[in-house]
């Protein structure tokens, strides 16, 4: 049960780093094992929300981006459109997912929920890694849950300044050290040597880093990563 006073945290949040803390620690507490935030205005010219928040497994990520599941993934128009839950499963092979639930499974997302939090708000979905009659049972017990938590999201992102949060964006360490590494005149193959990880995975986080500065190729993303002093 949320209580209140963990709710008017979200309230107090200055910035979407600090309200992502503090969503996720919110819904631990529900016992959702992963959770997404999409964050920002509809732009039909890239992906529907600018910015993306999650503790999915990193192997799905990938997996998500490579397979372009953004374009099949049904949750997405979903919550562009309606204020009803999306609840979904491994079974759920009836709403033009081309599999992708199912798979999604094999990297431990069993059972979720997505919701909408609004057009500039965005969507919030939460997961389960088990797959079972108690699973089924918890997220819908929790749905009425979500719908507050929901609430005071979409409350708390209203509320965060647009110049700072919505307009510029956000690199992980990860990205920030890719991309540094690169400006540094480096190579895939020695970026990867360097970080102690796999070559496919330092391209994993240049694609991200060069999807989050709206960015056609890794030069025009490095210039803008200095020009907004993320390097």
């Amino acid at each position: 049960m949320l209580a209140l006073n963990h709710l008017s945290e979200l309230l107090e949040c200055n910035n979407l780093p600090q309200l992502w803390g503090v969503v996720q620690s919110l819904l631990k507490g529900l016992s959702f094992d992963y959770m997404l935030f999409r964050t920002g205005g509809l732009d039909s010219q890239q992906a529907p929300w600018q910015k993306v928040w999650t503790n999915y497994p990193t192997a799905w990520q990938q997996r998500y981006r490579q397979m372009d599941y953004a374009k099949s993934d049904p949750t997405i128009p979903h919550c562009l459109s309606r204020r009803t839950p999306f609840i979904w499963s491994t079974s759920d092979t009836t709403r033009g997912n081309s599999g992708m639930f199912e798979e999604a499974a094999a990297y431990g997302l069993s059972r979720g929920i997505s919701l909408a939090l609004g057009e500039r708000a965005g969507m919030l979905s939460v997961a389960l890694s088990h797959d079972s009659a108690e699973a089924e049972t918890l997220l819908r017990i929790q749905v009425p849950q979500l719908f507050l938590l929901a609430a005071y999201m979409a409350e708390a992102v209203q509320g965060i300044s647009t110049e700072t949060d919505l307009a510029t964006p956000q690199l992980t360490q990860r990205e920030q050290q890719v991309m540094a590494s690169f400006l540094a005149g480096h190579t895939a193959a020695e970026v990867a040597d360097q970080l102690r990880i796999s070559e496919r995975t330092v391209v994993f986080h240049s694609q991200n880093a060069m999807q989050k500065l709206k960015a056609r190729n890794r030069t025009e993303a490095i210039a803008r990563a200095l020009s907004l002093r993320l390097l």
